[in-house]
Formats: C-alpha cells, structure tokens, sequence
C-alpha cells in the first residue's frame, strides 16, 4: 500500500514517514506542494497525507491542484496545534494529530481500506469561479 506524505516540516516528515514504513507502508515523502504534483503525476497513492503547518487555504489550494491531477485521490489532512482548517471545508478526511500512534495508524487504515473518496466538502473559489 503506497502512500505520499507532504509536510513542510523536515523533523515531522521523518517522524511521520518512519511511523509509516513502520507499519507496513510504502511512503514516499515530499516538502511541498510542487513535489506533490510532481509525484503525483509519475505514482497512483492509495492516500496523501498532507501536513502543510499553514492556515487552512493553502491546505484547500493543494487538494484542488492534487485532484486535478487524479480525480478520485484520496486525500488526508493532518489536523494539529499548528494548523487551521475547519472541518466543514477539510479535504476527504482528518487524521488528528494525537500522542496515541495507534489512533493514527488505525484511522490511516480505515482510509486505506475505504473505497472511492467521498466527494469534498469544499470549493474552491479561482478567479470568481467555483470548481
């Protein structure tokens, strides 16, 4: 099962990525967004994990650039102390970032093992269009 970690954050992308591989995960890692795309263009992921320590737009503006690339992505957002992002406008799913490794684990299992993504509860606002 192959995954793609995106986090800005060096220590955390490592942490996260052995966490990961640890569990049996194939995960490839990228810092940012262009990585993202680049990865994504090249590799089908059974699940993004996106962990951007940005407010919750820039969250928003790369599952829009992420599905555009592959429609039916499924795509999680880890949600922590450093982040904003509301749960009504949050891409497929929310992984909360918790002290309890087996939470997560399991909650990334649950996604994995999910069908098609639900749709997103968000728009995207571009240029005075909705997407």
């Amino acid at each position: 099962m192959s995954l793609l970690l995106v986090c800005n954050e060096p220590s955390f992308r490592v942490v996260l990525g052995d966490l990961l591989r640890g569990a049996g995960y194939e995960v490839d890692v990228c810092r940012d967004l262009d990585g993202a795309n680049r990865q994504l263009q090249r590799t089908p992921y059974e699940l993004i994990i996106l962990n951007l320590f940005d407010e919750g737009e820039t969250t928003l503006r790369a599952c829009h650039e992420l599905q555009s690339i592959r429609a039916q992505q499924k795509i999680a957002f880890i949600q922590g102390r450093w982040t904003a992002i509301p749960t009504e406008t949050c891409p497929h799913y929310l992984l909360p970032l918790a002290e309890n490794r087996e939470e997560l684990l399991a909650r990334v299992a649950e996604i994995v093992e999910q069908g098609s993504p639900p749709p997103p509860k968000y728009t995207w606002e571009l240029a005075g269009q909705s997407r």
